[in-house]
């Protein structure tokens, strides 16, 4: 699955499940994975964050976390 295409149903399955706080970590394989798309990306995060969930890049060893 692509991360230029962000209409990727289990892509939107995830998110909705973490909006409404059934999942509260995200492990993916790297930034490009998850999305190609700066702004979506920066979007996406700034309402998991919101909604609790942190995300970690394996690839980049980047997490979320840190942004709190």
């Amino acid at each position: 699955v692509s991360g230029i295409n962000e209409n990727r149903p289990g892509l939107n399955e995830m998110l909705e499940k973490a909006y409404n706080g059934e999942v509260d970590l995200i492990i993916t394989k790297s930034i490009s994975r998850f999305s190609r798309n700066i702004v979506f990306l920066l979007k996406t995060l700034r309402k998991l964050r919101e909604a609790g969930v942190d995300v970690y890049f394996e690839k980049e060893n980047i997490t979320s976390f840190s942004m709190k």
